[in-house]
């Protein structure tokens, strides 16, 4: 039992902040409860074997059309299963705070000499991570290498080039294309730009510090369409 809760507390951190961030933009010291009630994670029950839980939660999409449950796990996949090169990616979309706490379970798992798999079972493309101890490690030794952002806010003018429901809208500035994330609560915002027309956008940039590629990265979160 102590085992267990010390991945299990640790993991349910890191989706509520998770879930957080994807909704707001913003990453948070504590979650508030109408979003740990709106993914509304709990255990259904244990299945055969010495350590195999099933976790549920409420995948109800809402006025939008976007279950903050289901984009959750998503972000979470994508961080567990991500390489170097796209990892300040997967770290930005589910926040630093939950990246931690990500971090803090897969060493609770490998400190108890456990490996872990993680499955999201839907009706279609299911999402699953292996945790061997080396891939334990491998995640691990990115989000520890991690270090917490500089972030700063600017305006970013250009041409829509794409938009997708997977919260992402990119944005031609001269001759380079921009990726900028949006959070659910602004889906209404994003909806009313078009394709191939200017948009002017209110950001909040974070800018990452590659050691092994010695630069840069800069990742930008909309704040409002203005």
């Amino acid at each position: 039992m102590g085992h267990f809760l010390d991945i299990m507390t640790p993991l349910n951190r890191a989706f509520n902040h998770a879930a957080y961030r994807l909704r707001s933009g913003k990453v948070t010291s504590r979650v508030s409860s109408d979003i740990k009630g709106e993914i509304a994670l709990q255990m259904a029950g244990t299945g055969y074997g010495s350590a195999r839980i099933f976790v549920t939660g409420d995948a109800r999409e809402d006025l939008t059309g976007v279950s903050l449950l289901g984009a959750t796990f998503k972000q979470t996949f994508q961080l567990l299963n991500a390489k170097s090169e796209d990892f300040y990616d997967a770290v930005d979309a589910v926040g630093g705070t939950a990246a931690r706490h990500f971090g803090e379970a897969l060493h609770q798992t490998d400190r108890h000499g456990m490996a872990a798999e993680f499955t999201w079972i839907r009706p279609q493309d299911p999402l699953s991570w292996k945790g061997t101890p080396a891939e334990i490690d491998r995640v691990c030794s990115l989000i520890d290498s991690t270090a917490e952002p500089e972030t700063f806010e600017q305006i970013l003018t250009g041409h829509v080039s794409a938009m997708a429901e997977t919260g992402n809208l990119q944005l031609r500035v001269g001759a380079e294309k921009t990726k900028v994330r949006f959070p659910t609560r602004l889906i209404d915002q994003v909806q009313r730009l078009a394709l191939g027309r200017d948009a002017r956008l209110l950001v909040q940039t974070a800018r990452y510090w590659d050691a092994v590629l010695q630069k840069d990265v800069f990742k930008h979160t909309l704040r409002e369409v203005t």
